[in-house]
């Protein structure tokens, strides 16, 4: 008898559903990230070995230090290479355009000019010299090796986030703009239900709680509402935000002290919501150039560079 769908899984597939509906969404690229995705969810993952004591003290974690910097991270090797191959195949199949510069990477690898050791220590440590170099050499397809190699390495990266956050339990609000666990920037936002507004008819801060996702291991935290992630202004009055009709579940947290912005989602209102980072990602695109018309800039990466 087939397994039963989870809630997530569930969601997931509505998600998706509604992407293919989307006008503006090219169909190839939507089959492709929906591939991706799945490709992550089911890759085979190897146990994790933690080194509690890399781990930060909890008094240097108060001050802001990270459990555990993505430095760090525990990642095997051979684990991302074979989801690595699995995702080449899948950019060949799905997008034709894609099939010369995934041909490039191949033979790199076969003569030894690119090592995966090598692109997920780079990665880990946000070194972005060999994917500016391919950038350089790939101009059509700038973004596909840190494309590929970022979703190979973030089912094990989001695997070893669960195992930190299951030995350091995780209490109260985060003020320090990066993610608590790994030190890397937050992806994307949500307003989850909780205790009602204290400062009521300000609409940036209409009750419950913001959580925020990490742009690399996926680690979900409570954060400071009236704070910019990235440059940590506090101030009000340089902290806006906006949204188009076309997405009423959705807002743009704007600083502008940084001219940076954050999408927030909303599922309060929306019994059938789950947050789902990298797909509500992916569907709210239209956002992001939205803020990219008002001059704003995004600070964090997405798995979706393409």
């Amino acid at each position: 008898m087939a397994e039963q769908a989870t809630p997530k899984q569930q969601a997931a597939s509505r998600k998706w559903q509604a992407l293919a509906q989307a006008e503006w969404m090219p169909q190839d690229l939507l089959l492709l990230a929906q591939d991706v995705w799945q490709a992550r969810q089911q890759a085979p993952l190897p146990s994790v070995n933690l080194d509690l004591q890399q781990i930060a003290l909890p008094e240097s974690h108060a001050q802001g230090a990270p459990l555990l910097p993505r430095g760090h991270f525990p990642i095997h090797v051979p684990t991302v290479q074979a989801l690595l191959q699995q995702l080449c195949a899948l950019c060949s199949q799905q997008a034709p355009q894609l099939q010369n510069a995934v041909r490039d990477l191949y033979a790199s690898m076969e003569q030894g000019a690119v090592s995966t050791a090598l692109l997920v220590h780079a990665l880990l440590n946000n070194d972005d010299t060999p994917f500016i170099g391919w950038a350089d050499a790939h101009p059509d397809c700038p973004q596909l090796l840190y494309f590929l190699v970022l979703n190979s390495v973030l089912p094990q990266a989001e695997q070893i986030a669960r195992a930190v956050c299951t030995a350091r339990p995780q209490a109260g609000s985060w003020v320090h703009g990066h993610c608590p666990v790994c030190g890397s920037t937050a992806l994307m936002g949500e307003f989850a239900k909780g205790a009602p507004s204290t400062n009521p008819g300000n609409e940036i801060n209409k009750g419950g709680q913001l959580m925020q996702a990490c742009s690399f291991c996926g680690t979900q935290y409570r954060a400071q509402r009236l704070l910019c992630p990235y440059c940590l202004e506090a101030d009000a009055a340089k902290l806006d935000f906006f949204s188009v009709p076309e997405f009423p579940h959705m807002q743009v947290q704007v600083c502008q002290s940084c001219h940076s912005y954050m999408k927030i989602v909303d599922f309060r209102q929306h019994i059938d919501g789950l947050f789902i980072p990298d797909i509500d990602d992916l569907a709210s695109l239209p956002l992001d150039l939205a803020a990219q018309r008002k001059k704003l800039q995004r600070l964090s990466p997405t798995c979706w560079g393409l």
